[in-house]
């Protein structure tokens, strides 16, 4: 019969007991505290400026809360277990406790974690469905992305008025926003970090973005996806104002159909309400007509607008270039003060080229491409962004500027 041999086998080292296991737990408990209180002393975010960056507060709390406890209590097992489980010296030959299975310690360590993650995500959809809501009385902004530019489409107050577009982002306080974002070129994302949202902006699509400004001031804008070479440079900034400064900055846009130094319309006065033209036959005898009363050299329809001189449209022009159009972000060029150096030095790249030469490199800006520059670096779309007028005058003044 087989014997089993005893005098051979190898001693096991003594099983782990509760009391071991005490100063562990109490160093985890004294860990996990520090880190929550460290989580939320550190000033993760700007000031709130919207109503949904204190429902997004709450949700990063909470997962800061989590993630300590999950964090330490795994961080303490490996540790004890390193410190616990050494090999010291004379232990060469021992082996641990003979465990095969413990299926108590199985189901609890899986079922604990996946009810955590499972609540976190079903937390984290519902604020998300809180903050996408769109209330009544929201405003409607367009949002245009460009290679390496924001700017912004308002309502229009006139009836039938087009679609006002600044680079400026003006909200007023307390009115909610939803946001509908295009991009001509590629993928970018508007951030807006004191309002506690993002969402990119995708070729080919229009995506919307919800929030609702609860703070008056100034707040940065930033581009999160990595858009090209001068994807840092593409920030932009919103105003948090009152109703009223924003009534008056909409309704600086609607008095200025044009731009300045831009030809105006020519105005007519139609006959039924020019007065001079119909007088009333009871008082205005009819030997006298109207034009002796009216003369055509005092009409105003007769007296046609001034031209714009060469220095308003240039004067125009370099508001555009370093405003609306985007152009000194990528662009250095010496008299409008701008440093940019994704795109060609403007300063050498036009000096002596003709107006036909600048317009084309603005409208079909691949048609040249500079040594040293990659083609697709400049929009393409400027001839859809900005008006002829706006055209004109940025030609006018980079062919004033650059023949010097």
């Amino acid at each position: 019969m087989y014997e089993e041999d005893t005098e051979h086998e190898t001693p096991h080292r003594p099983p782990v007991k509760r009391r071991d296991i005490l100063p562990a737990v109490v160093i985890a408990l004294i860990s996990i505290a520090g880190g929550i209180v460290l989580g939320f002393a550190i000033p993760w975010f700007p000031p709130q400026a919207s109503a949904q960056a204190k429902k997004i507060d709450t949700l990063w709390y909470v997962l800061v809360v989590f993630g300590v406890v999950v964090f330490v209590a795994v961080e303490t097992v490996v540790l004890y277990a390193v410190y616990k489980f050494r090999m010291k010296p004379g232990e060469e030959g021992l082996d641990g406790p003979p465990i095969h299975g413990n299926t108590r310690l199985e189901i609890i360590w899986t079922a604990i974690p996946s009810a955590i993650i499972a609540g976190l995500v079903v937390y984290a959809a519902v604020v998300l469905q809180q903050i996408d809501k769109h209330p009544k009385g929201e405003l409607q902004m367009q949002v245009y992305a460009q290679q390496f530019a924001w700017s912004f489409g308002y309502p229009n107050p006139t009836p039938g008025g087009k679609t006002i577009v600044s680079d400026d982002l003006y909200l007023v306080k307390g009115v909610p926003v939803d946001f509908r974002l295009h991009t001509s070129d590629v993928l970018h994302g508007f951030w807006i970090p004191a309002f506690r949202v993002q969402e990119d902006a995708v070729p080919g699509i229009i995506t919307s973005l919800q929030a609702t400004p609860t703070r008056l001031g100034t707040y940065d804008i930033i581009c999160t996806e990595l858009c090209g070479l001068g994807h840092s440079l593409m920030r932009s900034t919103v105003h948090v104002v009152t109703e009223a400064q924003y009534k008056a900055y909409i309704t600086k846009f609607v008095a200025a159909k044009t731009i300045p130094g831009a030809t105006p319309p020519a105005t007519t006065t139609p006959a039924a309400t020019t007065p001079a033209a119909t007088p009333p036959a009871a008082t205005t005898p009819p030997a006298t007509p109207p034009a002796a009363t009216t003369p055509a050299a005092t009409s105003p329809a007769a007296t046609p607008p001034a031209a714009p001189s060469q220095a308003s449209v240039a004067a125009a022009g370099k508001t555009i270039f370093t405003g609306s159009a985007g152009c000194g972000s990528c662009h250095t060029l010496a008299d409008a003060k701008t440093t940019g150096a994704v795109g060609p030095d403007l300063d050498k790249f036009l000096k002596g080229k003709s107006q036909a030469f600048i317009r084309t490199s603005i409208v079909d800006p691949n048609a040249y491409v500079e040594k040293g520059f990659g083609a697709n670096i400049m929009p393409g779309n400027f001839k859809s962004t900005l008006s002829t007028d706006q055209i004109n005058a940025l030609v006018t003044y980079l062919a004033k500027v650059t023949a010097k």
